[in-house]
């Protein structure tokens, strides 16, 4: 990917979110509920997976993800704040149809009280027409 990013906390980081790398991650240094980790894809693109690569295996991650075309206005299009399946590797599917340039995941929480460390955040989209 290794496209812009942004987060909540430490943007300065937050590319090692997505530069493919499984040595770097960008970690939001505290496991308050709201911290956030965005991507800028450049362009519109209709989404149809997300795959995210988390620290832990034994943490319930729950968080919800948003998408935007202008970065300002965001939609929720995948919900997994009421999740229970413990995991590292997480994959969702987004609603048929959505197209967005931005794309944000938000941790609501972790149990445990695990900080929100993303390792790889993988988007798979086509280019919108």
């Amino acid at each position: 990917m290794n496209q812009p990013t942004t987060s909540s906390t430490y943007p300065e980081n937050s590319w090692q979110g997505n530069d493919e790398s499984l040595e770097t991650a960008w970690n939001s240094g505290n496991g308050n509920p709201g911290n956030w980790w965005q991507v800028d894809l450049g362009q519109d693109y209709v989404l149809t997976e997300i795959n995210t690569l988390w620290e832990y295996n034994s943490p319930v991650y729950r968080y919800y993800i948003e998408v935007s075309s202008d970065g300002e206005s965001f939609e929720r299009v995948i919900d997994q704040t009421q999740n229970e399946t413990a995991g590292r590797e997480r994959h969702d599917v987004f609603p048929a149809g959505t197209c967005a340039r931005h794309v944000r995941i938000t941790m609501t929480a972790a149990t445990g009280g695990f900080w929100m460390l993303v390792f790889n955040a993988e988007i798979i989209a086509l280019v919108a027409e």
